[in-house]
């Protein structure tokens, strides 16, 4: 499952409005190269939720096995989350949408969209 970090925390609680869903829902793409943060109001089925540092988490069931047990960080100085995890490979995932540029840590903007 994944955790966020105290600073992943705090940015998601920054960036969110009033009209974002009350979930943070992390997915991945094929291989867990890419990933996507996005605050939600519903799980589908076979979602597993979980709650970290006061922030429910959703994610699909293949996003599941591909994180594993990962940890959502989020680095001021490049303004940018990322996750790592044991689960977690660098290179070019299968799907060919994502180059990694730094071992062990998967991307995003600093903010999640909403749906």
């Amino acid at each position: 499952m994944i955790s966020l970090t105290p600073r992943a925390a705090d940015r998601l609680r920054e960036t969110k409005s009033e009209a974002d869903g009350e979930m943070l829902r992390v997915s991945s793409c094929c291989a867990g190269l890419r990933y996507v943060l996005e605050f939600d109001d519903s799980t589908q089925p076979g979602d597993i939720v979980s709650e970290s540092q006061g922030t429910l988490v959703v994610v699909d069931e293949a996003s599941a096995e591909l994180f594993g047990d990962a940890e959502l960080d989020y680095d001021e100085a490049r303004g940018a989350f990322s996750v790592k995890g044991p689960r977690l490979v660098s290179g070019q995932c299968a799907c060919g949408s994502f180059r990694d540029d730094a071992p062990g840590a998967r991307r995003t903007s600093g903010a999640p969209r909403t749906t």
